[in-house]
């Protein structure tokens, strides 16, 4: 098949909502079709209360929520430009460079490591985000106003003992693994750097001049699918920064006495936060991408193909909507030796040709999980909990079959797929300033139920306390050999101090112990002594 027959098309279909939309988007009354007739003799009154319905609606849609897209970086985003940042696995796409699934299951497990580490409680966690994902509708079902602005709720106990919710982190990296990006942080991107940002820095400096060829606009509208300033009802504007060797966009809050929220996929949680629900921004992205109305030239999967009557006779290249919905399910696993065990999805395949829609009968045998879940011991360069997944150079780019092959998408989102949890004790960074940061994963919600850390407390050290030491020097970290161990049952309550004399003791911080090692990092100062001890409290 010609992946360019239906082009003009399928253009027509895939652009239907937003040329509706768009009708009354347009500001300025930049809309040379919209007419009102003399004939009609239209009362004043009824003139004037049309055009500020008309205009309340303008204001109202252009107040909704903003999404944005994830995709392999281009050749222009570079580290210099601030992209390829910690914990980045692509770069911001434009609303027409979407990738996304096209098999409605996509399987998980969990390896050896992470049932080591994180135990029943820490599969249940990510099960729980997985539901979360399993709850969402077909996309022609969606509401938006089902979802909630402002998802975020904070567990006070946990935040003071520097707890990061392993169930809220696990959502948002499964949503970039479906497509979505940071829309905060993209409502404004640098695409080449101008020396005029040195004099004109702010958005309202350079706005008239800078877009697109220096700033792209990569937040998106999910009503309109225009570029948005909005995310959660919050507008942010923004400025340019510039560092020898590094530049970019900074975008913040214009109105900053407004409550702020945080959208699933932005990822940027701290501790003791935990999300109760996916953001209308989040749910806007993910109706966009797996909408029927979104309709792009994709080929299989490799491990697609032909069952029942299509069995030798399937087609692989076409025209296709979106599916409208992915569901989870766990990849199954052979309980004697631990591996994974072929699992077969026979599913009915859309596609369009000459215009029409067809359905196939397909097949997809997976061997091993889509997406696996881990918390490799081995880790460079990061402390307390850290995360790090799959990137995306492994999607499939299919600009050049949709007619638009400088473009960086659309794509297909390939597995595998790994996601890494740090299996770290509990970090606490401390000196004689006071507490610097705690850090560790942990699962807790709004309820009353007890907080439960990871890893869980070892049945052997109930009555023991071991913490491990380390200073932090200009020239690097001294460790002390083994932990010191303290008889210090599970629950009561210990202080790190730190003396300049023997005689006077500082608390650096106070914690309970919980059953598992406390990692204490202290950064040493310009002091003549220092002496360190754990105190019970």
């Amino acid at each position: 098949m010609n992946p360019q027959s239906d082009y003009h098309k399928v253009r027509r279909f895939r652009s239907g909502r937003a040329s509706k939309t768009l009708l009354h988007m347009l500001p300025h009354g930049d809309n040379p079709s919209v007419k009102i007739s003399a004939r009609a003799r239209m009362p004043l009154s009824l003139l004037v209360a049309i055009v500020g319905f008309a205009f309340a609606c303008f204001i109202f849609e252009r107040r909704v929520e903003g999404f944005a897209l994830l995709g392999p970086y281009t050749d222009w985003m570079k580290q210099t430009n601030g992209y390829h940042q910690p914990g980045d696995i692509g770069g911001p796409m434009d609303i027409n460079e979407g990738y996304r699934w096209n098999v409605p299951v996509v399987t998980y497990g969990f390896d050896h490591s992470f049932m080591e580490f994180f135990g029943t409680n820490g599969l249940a966690a990510i099960e729980s985000a997985i539901q979360m994902l399993n709850d969402i509708p077909p996309s022609s079902s969606i509401v938006l106003t089902n979802y909630p602005n402002h998802s975020v709720r904070v567990r006070f106990t946990a935040q003071a003992q520097g707890m990061y919710d392993l169930k809220s982190a696990a959502l948002s990296l499964l949503l970039q693994q479906m497509g979505l990006s940071q829309p905060v942080r993209y409502v404004f991107a640098m695409r080449n750097w101008s020396d005029s940002f040195l004099t004109n820095r702010y958005q309202w400096e350079w706005e008239s001049w800078a877009i697109p060829d220096y700033i792209i606009q990569r937040n998106f509208d999910p009503q309109s699918l225009l570029p948005s300033t909005f995310v959660d009802d919050v507008r942010y504007t923004a400025e340019v920064y510039y560092v020898p060797g590094l530049s970019g966009v900074f975008t913040f809050q214009a109105d900053a006495t407004m409550d702020s929220s945080i959208a699933v996929a932005e990822n940027n949680l701290g501790p003791g936060n935990f999300f109760i629900d996916l953001t209308r921004d989040d749910i806007g992205g993910l109706r966009y991408l797996l909408g029927t109305n979104n309709v792009c030239y994709e080929e299989l999967l490799p491990d697609v193909h032909g069952s029942g009557t299509n069995l030798t006779n399937y087609v692989n290249g076409a025209w296709r909507p979106g599916i409208e919905k992915v569901t989870f399910m766990p990849q199954p696993v052979d309980p004697s030796t631990g591996q994974y065990l072929p699992m077969t999805n026979q599913f009915a395949d859309a596609y369009i040709r000459n215009g029409t829609l067809l359905h196939q009968q397909l097949e997809r045998v997976t061997s091993q999980a889509d997406i696996t879940f881990s918390a490799p011991t081995t880790w460079e360069g990061a402390f307390g909990p850290a995360f790090r997944h799959t990137g995306t150079s492994n999607w499939i780019n299919n600009a050049a079959l949709n007619g638009t092959s400088t473009n960086a998408g659309p794509g297909v989102i390939r597995p595998p797929i790994r996601i890494e949890f740090r299996a770290a004790s509990p970090l606490v960074e401390a000196d004689d300033y006071g507490l610097g940061r705690i850090e560790r994963w942990a699962s807790f919600d709004a309820s009353t139920n007890a907080i439960i850390p990871y890893p869980a407390a070892d049945s052997h050290t109930t009555n023991e306390l071991s913490v491990s030491f380390e200073l932090q020097t200009s020239s690097g970290t001294i460790s002390f050999g083994n932990p010191w161990r303290l008889p210090l049952p599970v629950g009561a309550s210990f202080s790190l101090q730190i003396s300049p004399d023997l005689t006077n003791w500082f608390s650096a911080a106070t914690l309970t112990n919980t059953g598992v090692r406390i990692d204490w990092i202290c950064p040493v100062f310009p002091h003549p002594h220092q002496f360190f001890r754990v105190a019970p409290q």
